[in-house]
């Protein structure tokens, strides 16, 4: 599961419950279009419950990312 959140609620969300691909990599992408103000704060939060411990994938072609833009008021 992956979901955006602002200011503690979630705003987006994806969840993949199918089987790991054959590569044991399960890719998740989200993108959401947010009003926003000075005080409100972003953050991403992954959850999984596959029943062992799981790692991002990090290295040469793999980088775990968050961006943000401001469009303009």
């Amino acid at each position: 599961q992956l979901a955006i959140r602002k200011n503690a609620g979630n705003i987006a969300f994806v969840e993949m419950e199918a089987a790991a691909f054959d590569t044991n990599t399960s890719p998740l992408a989200l993108a959401t279009l947010e009003v926003a103000v000075a005080t409100d704060y972003f953050d991403v939060v992954a959850y999984q419950d596959s029943g062992g411990a799981l790692n991002l994938i990090t290295g040469a072609g793999y980088a775990p990312f968050f961006c943000i833009a401001y469009l303009g008021s």
